[in-house]
C-alpha cells in the first residue's frame, strides 16, 4: 500500500504542477498583454492617435539604418501648422480640436499606406517616407502645402503653413545632417 500511496502522491505533485504551470503561463500572457498595450497607448497620443516625437526619432533612427543597409533613399516630411495654437487658444478646445483633426485627415489623405504620421509636437508634424526620393518627395510637399493652405478655421481664418522635408541620401550624409536640413530653417523664424 506504501507503494501505491507513494505513486498517488507523485501523480497530485505533477498535476498540481501542471494546473499552477498553466495559471503561471496564462497570468504571464495576461500581464504581457497588458505591458503590451500600456507600451502602444504611450507612443499614441490619445486625441489623434499619432506617434509622438519619442516614437518618430526612433522610427527615423531605425528608418535611417534600414536605408544605410539596403542603400534605398527615404524622405522625411515636416509640416508646421504656425497659427495652430493660436487658433485652439481663439476658437476654444472643441473647435481648435476640430481644426487639429482636420490637418491630420488631409495629412493621412496624401500618405501612402505604411507612413506613419507624428505629431512632433503642438504645431509640427512629421512623417517617414521610406523607398521616396527626393523628386517625389517634392511633389509631395507641394500637393500637402496647397491642400493645408485651403483649410479655413469656422472665422475664416487661413492656416499659416510651412512644409519642408529631406532625402537621404542626397540632402545629407548623416541622421544628425538630416535633422538639420529638416529642423533648422523653422529655428530662424
Amino acid at each position: 500500500y506504501s507503494f501505491a500511496v507513494l505513486i498517488l502522491l507523485f501523480i497530485f505533485y505533477i498535476v498540481n504542477n501542471q494546473t499552477q504551470g498553466k495559471k503561471l503561463r496564462k497570468t504571464i500572457e495576461e500581464e504581457k498583454k497588458k505591458s503590451d498595450a500600456l507600451k502602444e497607448e504611450s507612443i499614441r497620443e490619445n486625441l489623434l492617435s499619432l506617434g509622438t516625437k519619442n516614437h518618430f526619432e526612433d522610427c527615423l533612427a531605425m528608418e535611417f539604418k534600414r536605408s544605410q543597409i539596403s542603400s534605398a533613399p527615404f524622405s522625411v516630411l515636416v509640416v508646421v501648422v504656425k497659427n495652430l495654437s493660436e487658433i485652439d487658444k481663439k476658437l476654444g478646445f472643441g473647435s481648435g480640436n476640430e481644426m487639429i483633426c482636420s490637418v491630420t485627415r488631409s495629412l493621412r489623405d496624401f500618405l501612402s499606406k505604411g507612413n506613419s504620421l507624428f505629431r512632433y509636437s503642438n504645431q509640427i508634424y512629421t512623417s517617414i517616407l521610406p523607398d521616396t526620393d527626393k523628386n517625389k518627395v517634392k511633389a509631395l510637399t507641394e500637393k500637402i502645402d496647397e491642400k493645408l493652405r485651403d483649410i479655413k478655421t469656422t472665422s475664416g481664418e487661413l492656416l499659416k503653413i510651412t512644409v519642408n522635408a529631406a532625402s537621404f541620401p542626397s540632402d545629407a550624409e548623416s541622421l544628425h545632417d538630416l535633422r538639420k536640413s529638416l529642423f533648422e530653417p523653422f529655428n530662424s523664424e
